[in-house]
């Protein structure tokens, strides 16, 4: 038995008449003790000759490079997936340095890392998955994705570096982003061509969407806001009071104050704005920045009534930059109230109609010196 598991059962044979003596037990429990570890032993080595030949197999039938060095960087296993991918046979590599497979600006960079993980076991090369540049036989170069890790037995510390060619990937990756950038410059156009409509109907709204969508792109930037989501609060800003296109031009340029009746119309805009817009995929959240920049982090604004979180970061953004647009210049209805009283207005209002957050950022934008641009 071994571990209270019966692995066999020795059969013994005495002759008639035979009592067992105490010596005869101790030494049948030590033969069969001996037994039980020579079964154990055997059944272990050849599991791990199975798995060592099924390793084996993994290692020399992947397309992936398995890569195995010395504490010297010396190649001591060459794959048949790294023969294919870098041309090398694995009589040309074995024994020759790791940097064969490394463009010479890459080298004593990775001499460095190397050295750094055989000493302190910690390096840019151990436990991440790194894209770099290799080199073929033939001198051509092109991206891998190097994982790496050191292990040791009992014969010394060996480095071993899997590396997948991603030449595909980067190439789709190329195309991906070349897409992108022609959506980003269609978008930009469709922006334009929106912006040019509702200025030759309404010179004070085209204006008034031009310096929303920079005072909203410099609140962003002072957030710390990503590229990308800087990006989609100026194109939202840029065309968002777009609704304002089936509002009767008599209102949008009525001198006076308008009747409820007219107010009631105008506040249908940004409902309107999401309605045309919402059936063009915007690489950003375009339509619902546009739908919720009324809102109010009270409730107490329009269409939807949304509060607090429920209304967008971009939409508080741009509603926060509409406001103190909208004061500071000049309108049909009432000259300009000034960029003092604007700011007055969303500081007084900061805890319960504007996000506090965004407004600390638009004060601290104009504190830097920002102006508005005609």
């Amino acid at each position: 038995m071994l571990n209270k598991r019966v692995l066999g059962v020795l059969n013994l044979y005495v002759n008639e008449g035979h009592e067992s003596a105490a010596e005869e037990v101790e030494f049948l429990t030590a033969v069969v003790n001996t037994l039980a570890g020579i079964i154990s032993r055997a059944r272990t080595e050849a599991h791990l000759f199975k798995s060592e030949e099924h390793l084996r197999s993994i290692v020399q039938t992947t397309d992936n490079a398995i890569i195995c060095t010395n504490t010297e960087a010396e190649i001591v296993l060459w794959n048949v997936g790294a023969a294919k991918m870098f041309g090398y046979t694995q009589h040309e590599a074995s024994g020759k340095p790791f940097e064969l497979i490394i463009p010479e600006p890459g080298r004593d960079g990775f001499r460095r890392d190397f050295r750094m993980a055989v000493e302190t076991g910690h390096s840019n090369l151990l436990g991440k998955e790194l894209t770099m540049s290799a080199k073929r036989k033939d001198g051509t170069e092109f991206p891998v994705e190097l994982s790496a890790s050191l292990w040791k037995v009992h014969t010394g510390t060996f480095f071993t570096a899997i590396l997948r060619d991603i030449t595909h990937h980067v190439h789709e990756r190329r195309q991906c982003d070349q897409a992108i950038e022609k959506l980003r410059k269609l978008t930009g156009s469709v922006v334009i061509a929106i912006s040019a409509i509702l200025e030759a109907r309404d010179p004070y709204t085209a204006g008034h969407q031009r310096r929303v969508a920079d005072l909203s792109r410099a609140i962003a930037d002072e957030m710390g806001f990503a590229k990308e989501m800087t990006e989609g609060v100026r194109i939202a800003a840029s065309i968002h009071d777009v609704g304002k296109i089936y509002m009767p031009a008599e209102i949008l340029s009525k001198p006076g104050k308008l009747l409820d009746a007219e107010f009631s119309l105008l506040k249908h805009h940004s409902q309107i704005g999401f309605d045309i817009l919402k059936d063009i995929d915007f690489p950003w959240p375009v339509t619902n920045i546009i739908h919720q920049h009324h809102e109010r982090m009270d409730g107490s604004g329009y269409p939807l009534g949304l509060r607090g979180d429920e209304i967008s970061v971009e939409a508080r953004i741009l509603c926060v930059a509409d406001v103190v647009e909208a004061m500071t210049n000049h309108r049909p209805y009432r000259p300009a109230l000034g960029l003092e009283m604007a700011l007055s207005e969303i500081s007084e209002n900061g805890k319960t109609i504007y996000d506090k957050d965004i407004v600390a950022a638009c004060l601290a934008v104009f504190r830097k010196g920002y102006t508005f641009k005609d």
